[in-house]
This record gives structure tokens, C-alpha cells and sequence, in this order.
């Protein structure tokens, strides 16, 4: 498949707003007329070095203030939560994948196959994360995947 310059130009401007693959693919097929599947637009952004940046990268960074020097002590830090985070290289059999941190710091790899089935892959098979900990994941991918 062939590309304009000016078609190449498009696609990397949309990647640096935040497109997805699937945002990409979806763009070559209504605005160029050309039908690909997911596979070739991943070959594609590969073969013209177009940046597909993840939804962490695009989130505006708050600027923490600097704390004030206190004589008490600080108190220990808090439960931090689930931690959701999207791969930039997808797993084979995979539509997207990641990585989740639980709250007691087990990370685990998740995945939506094809079928839109997901799927998680920790590294000791019998852990279970508890039940508020997939709740707050199920909430945190959702978020990530903007859905």
C-alpha cells in the first residue's frame, strides 16, 4: 500500500493528538477510501515511524508543590490503589494489552483478545486480587481505553 506524503503527514498528526491504532486504521479506511486491517496499520505506522503515544503520555503532569520543612513526622503513605497502564506493543492474539498494579503490589499483565474477552495473566496462577481492587480496575481501564 501507498501513501501520499501529504496522507503520511495526517496520520502522524493524528498520533501526536492521542490516535489509537484503531482511531488510524478507522481514518484510512473512511478519509482515504482504503480498506486494512489492524495487522497492516501497525506495519504501516511501523514502516513510517509514526508515534502512537499512550493515553499516560498525553495526560497533563500536575506540577506537585514542594512541601514545606516540618519538625513532625510525616505520616506513612496511604493504600495507592490499582495502577493501569496500556502497552505500545501489542501482544500477539491481543487487540490491546497492559499491565495492572494492585493494591498490594502484585502486577499482573491484562489483554482484550479478538473476541473482546479479557483476559489477565499474573505471575503466580492462584493469586486473586480482591474484590474492591477489580472494581477499581474495571473503572481505571475503562479510563484508559476511553471508553
Amino acid at each position: 500500500m501507498t501513501l501520499t506524503e501529504q496522507q503520511i503527514s495526517t496520520l502522524r498528526e493524528m498520533a501526536s493528538q492521542g490516535a489509537q491504532l484503531n482511531d488510524i486504521q478507522k481514518h484510512i479506511q473512511s478519509e482515504f477510501g482504503i480498506s486494512i486491517t489492524y495487522m497492516d496499520t501497525r506495519f504501516l505506522v511501523s514502516d513510517h515511524h509514526i508515534e502512537i503515544l499512550s493515553p499516560e503520555a498525553l495526560a497533563p503532569k500536575e506540577e506537585t508543590p514542594i512541601a514545606e520543612t516540618t519538625l513532625e513526622p510525616t505520616p506513612a503513605p496511604e493504600e495507592v490503589g490499582v495502577k493501569v497502564s496500556v502497552d505500545q506493543v501489542t501482544r500477539p492474539g491481543a487487540m490491546v494489552n497492559g499491565t495492572v498494579q494492585w493494591s498490594d503490589g502484585v502486577t499482573s499483565i491484562w489483554y482484550l483478545d479478538q473476541m473482546g474477552q479479557l483476559g489477565l495473566d499474573s505471575p503466580d496462577p492462584q493469586y486473586q486480587p480482591i474484590p474492591s481492587d477489580i472494581e477499581d480496575f474495571q473503572i481505571k481501564l475503562r479510563q484508559v481505553l476511553g471508553a
